[in-house]
């Protein structure tokens, strides 16, 4: 599951339960539903694995190699992704804001 559909369900989860506690004393509110999330995954990467925050576009290359794909910037500020396998990138022109595992999904 991505984090922003993680964070999605999340949010959802908990406006529910604020819905509920308006109506019912928090003695009673039962969702009904359970939800399992996983806590790790042991073929996600581990942040260390992943380029850092700060590091430059000539940094990333050079430990990763070349991106499966660049995806142009857009905005103001400019922000671009770059693909690899196994993650994304994303720079603030040219050093990295964060770091995204794609195998967590």
């Amino acid at each position: 599951m991505q984090i922003k559909q993680l964070f999605i369900l999340t949010i959802a989860l908990c406006l529910s339960l604020v819905a509920a506690a308006d109506n019912h004393p928090a003695s009673e509110i039962n969702t009904g539903t359970t939800i399992k999330m996983p806590l790790s995954n042991k073929a996600s990467l581990h942040a260390k694995d992943l380029p850092q925050r700060g590091a430059t576009k000539m940094t990333v290359e050079k430990r990763f190699g070349v991106p499966i794909k660049k995806h142009p910037a857009k905005g103001t500020p400019p922000i671009e992704r770059w693909d690899y396998e196994n993650f994304s990138v994303y720079f603030e022109t040219n050093a990295v804001i964060h770091s995204v595992d794609k195998r967590n999904k």
